[in-house]
């Protein structure tokens, strides 16, 4: 099996080249660089690194670190520059073997393309309160406003991933019904959002989990300016 530190130049440029296709084929701007690094003394080897940019002026790098692991594996980091993380790409890429060979490893199994098509999926998608102003912009497009306590909850989640669900129900069209629920069971798993503000209440104060919540007070203007 060949040495991990003679196949990371051509995997980095592998990651590289796949993810600079990706990003072509959804027209993202994309750059890639490289850098030299000492592997043992005289060996100099190529690290590519890629910068992808996403929506809303944010931007993502897949990015190999300077040196192997102690276990003999080489990370490559996944970051995005406004901090945003998801369970998709948070433990990055690592070039390690799979028994057989050195090769790129996800999740502790060889690297698919469905695999990087995820990622570079999870990546574009807003974050922190771009996520929640986007379902706030989505919410009134197909049902009217959205409560202001709710919509205050919402952006108050960190945790973007507890809002994918509601996000994905909005775009695939789901009724007003489980679009509420999603988000009642959200603001419920959230912890900061919860504690900060209860569940919105019908206006003789019962609880509006019993009923169909109904549109009601207007959000900020700025959230249906689009980003």
């Amino acid at each position: 099996m060949k040495d991990i530190r003679e196949e990371i130049e051509r995997l980095t440029a592998l990651l590289s080249f796949r993810v600079e296709h990706l990003a072509k084929r959804e027209n993202r701007p994309i750059h890639f660089s490289s850098y030299a690094v000492a592997v043992r003394p005289g060996r100099l080897v190529q690290l590519f690194s890629t910068l992808l940019h996403l929506p809303r002026g944010y931007a993502a790098t897949f990015m190999p670190r300077s040196q192997p692991e102690s276990d003999g594996t080489w990370r490559i980091d996944i970051r995005r520059n406004d901090g945003v993380t998801r369970e998709s790409w948070f433990d990055g890429i690592v070039v390690g073997s799979d028994g057989n060979e050195v090769t790129l490893l996800y999740k502790g199994r060889p690297l698919q393309m469905e695999d990087l098509e995820r990622i570079v999926s999870d990546l574009t998608k807003p974050g922190l309160s771009g996520m929640a102003l986007d379902i706030n912009r989505l919410y009134r497009m197909f049902f009217g406003r959205m409560d202001q306590s709710v919509m205050e909850s919402l952006d108050s989640i960190r945790d973007v991933d507890l809002l994918d669900d509601v996000y994905s129900a909005l775009v695939a069209g789901k009724s007003q019904r489980v679009i509420d629920g999603l988000i009642r069971q959200t603001l419920e798993t959230a912890p900061l959002a919860s504690a900060a503000s209860p569940p919105p209440v019908t206006k003789d104060g019962s609880d509006a989990s019993a009923v169909e919540p109904p549109a009601a007070t207007a959000p900020s203007a700025s959230a249906d300016v689009p980003a």
